[in-house]
């Protein structure tokens, strides 16, 4: 009987039940393999030697957090005169701490509950959840179809720095119908772009528009290799733009001030580029008072606001235009 649980419970198979444990709060199974094979060429007549004893943490037996104890082996076969390290059927990787049944019983829960929950539910480490999830992410997205996808932005993040001490970057693509990540690699212009080039010629897909910032790298790349897709600047990077274009009037006019007249432009950089539904009230106070004794960042900052505005408000590209161009 207990081996048979074992079995339709926890999807162990080629071992069988040895012995029980009860301590600590916990249940320990005993287990020992029913016979021996090389892994690689299942031949049976092989010596073993055990070299250590694994405890991995299964699906519980009730309420009690359930652990199976087993020796690992060293498997010498004679006929390829090879010795391998046994290998555990029913965990996903060598290094896994608990059984392949828990991490799809994990997978299956994780769009119900939080990964705490499900770490104070089993008593089991967060990080051994997130791992979980990470590994199962990574099988599901890692070969995604490109035949259908027709919209996608292209975006670089900086990660750290490079063995040269300089700022290293990955370019990352999206699909924006489905949020999955379409190709990752490193460095941030057309070349980080090669692979997923070679995929889309494969895949044959008609891709109809592209999201990205301003740079040129990309840009380059998109016109010259998808020349029927439309481009699109994101939001972000449009009103970062005309952000930075108010700052550089702001430090260009306050170079030509006196200290009196520099107090009011004084800590009030961010309160020009921040929304200004943001703002608190002594903020928006502050901002009115850069308004009218600056008419030049009066003008620039009421052009920031109503480009913000199209965003908020245009439901299509024509209206969108209309609004832009008047």
């Amino acid at each position: 009987m207990p081996t048979s649980l074992a079995y339709h419970t926890q999807g162990i198979i080629g071992f069988q039940h040895q012995s029980y444990d009860f301590s600590g709060g916990i249940t320990i199974q005993r287990l020992i393999r029913k016979e021996f094979r090389c892994p690689r060429c299942f031949h049976a007549a092989v010596k073993t030697y055990p070299i250590r004893t694994r405890r991995i943490q299964g699906l519980p037996y009730g309420t009690k957090p359930t652990f199976f104890e087993l020796d690992i082996h060293r498997i010498y076969c004679p006929k390829r005169s090879e010795a391998t390290v046994e290998e555990i059927p029913f965990i996903s990787h060598p290094k896994a701490r608990i059984t392949t049944a828990f991490e799809r019983t994990i997978i299956e829960l994780r769009p119900e509950m939080t990964i705490s929950a499900i770490s104070k539910h089993f008593d089991l480490d967060w990080r051994v959840i997130k791992g979980v999830e990470k590994r199962y992410l990574k099988r599901k997205f890692k070969h995604v179809k490109l035949k259908h996808v027709k919209y996608i932005g292209i975006d670089e993040i900086a990660v750290g720095h490079d063995s040269e001490g300089k700022t290293a970057y990955l370019t990352i693509v999206r699909d924006l119908d489905s949020g999955s990540v379409l190709h990752v690699d490193r460095g941030k212009d057309g070349e980080a772009l090669g692979g997923f080039l070679k995929r889309l010629r494969r895949s044959k897909a008609k891709i109809e528009l592209v999201a990205m910032d301003m740079g040129r790298a990309f840009l380059s790349w998109v016109e010259k290799y998808l020349p029927k897709a439309n481009i699109v600047f994101d939001h972000f990077h449009v009103i970062k733009l005309i952000n930075e274009k108010i700052d550089k009037a702001r430090r260009r006019i306050t170079a030509t001030l006196d200290d009196k007249e520099k107090e009011v432009l004084k800590k009030q950089r961010f309160t020009l580029l921040h929304n200004e539904e943001d703002l608190d009230e002594e903020a928006a106070e502050h901002l009115k008072e850069i308004k009218t004794t600056f008419q030049e960042l009066a003008d620039l900052h009421m052009m920031k606001e109503y480009l913000r505005s199209i965003y908020r408000v245009a439901t299509s590209a024509w209206s969108a235009e209309i609004a832009l161009r008047f």
